[in-house]
């Protein structure tokens, strides 16, 4: 096996888009030493200065830096349907979780740290910058370590929000899986507003699309507080996802018809 087949093995979609994903993560690096260096050198400055909401300002602002980056890299175009900003702090954003390449343009849209899983701190680098851009680890080992992560979660509430992927998983498709119990059990316990945010469009670049069009839209914010228990907060969230999907995937196709390059394909 080639080096960049062992380095691909476990990502799905094509060689090119493998390739994209490769190229997307591999300029990292570089972006820390150029266009992205006054945000990491800032960041860590006012990390060592004890302004923790200030540092974590600047590294949002440089992971955005490479999410248009690797916009760039994929000839993409991303767009918003609706007006929606994201509440910077006391909320979890869920959103649809397509394939690996989620992370770059949800960061250059949202601008927030993620819930991220365990699996994270297997990558140093990748670890180190997530938690430097505010991100928690949930860690789901057993009973105790997740007492422990919910604690830490619902403290760091206080500073911002959180970008969450309910559905537990990479789809690699616009289909919608079913949500996850987890996430949407604490946030019912722990009454935290969810903002339900959709995108529609990733699996143009899983195709090798030479120029995808990337659709982000609002459903919404629910209100845990609303619903008995967490079984009818997931149905309305459901609901939201599946509604606003389908309503994003038509307004998606309709620009696309009306653009010479993608009805060419």
């Amino acid at each position: 096996m080639g080096p960049f087949r062992y380095i691909t093995r476990n990502i799905g979609g094509g060689e090119e888009y493998r390739k994209l994903v490769v190229k997307s993560y591999a300029t990292v690096p570089a972006l820390v030493m150029t266009k992205a260096f006054k945000y990491a050198r800032q960041g860590t400055v006012e990390r060592a200065r004890g302004h923790y909401e200030e540092s974590l300002r600047y590294f949002l602002e440089g992971s955005a830096v490479w999410g248009d980056r690797v916009r760039g890299l994929a000839n993409a175009s991303v767009v918003r349907v609706n007006d929606f900003e994201p509440e910077p702090m006391g909320s979890l954003v869920f959103i649809n979780h397509v394939c690996e390449l989620d992370f770059p343009f949800d960061s250059l849209v949202l601008k927030l740290p993620y819930l991220a899983n365990q699996e994270i701190k297997n990558s140093v680098f990748a670890y180190w910058w997530m938690r430097a851009m505010g991100s928690e680890v949930f860690d789901r080992r057993d009973s105790r370590t997740i007492a422990t992560s919910v604690r830490n979660l619902v403290a760091r509430l206080n500073d911002t929000s959180f970008i969450v992927y309910p559905e537990g998983g990479l789809s690699y498709s616009e289909e919608l899986k079913p949500l996850k119990k987890g996430m949407v059990r604490i946030a019912h316990e722990n009454r935290i507003p969810i903002h339900v945010i959709i995108k529609s469009g990733l699996t143009a670049l899983l195709e090798g699309h030479p120029a995808p069009v990337i659709a982000y839209s609002s459903a919404g914010v629910v209100d845990p507080g609303d619903f008995a228990d967490w079984k009818a907060l997931r149905e309305e969230l459901t609901a939201r996802f599946r509604e606003g999907k389908a309503k994003l995937d038509s307004t998606l196709q309709t620009e696309l018809q009306s653009d010479p390059l993608h009805q060419a394909q």
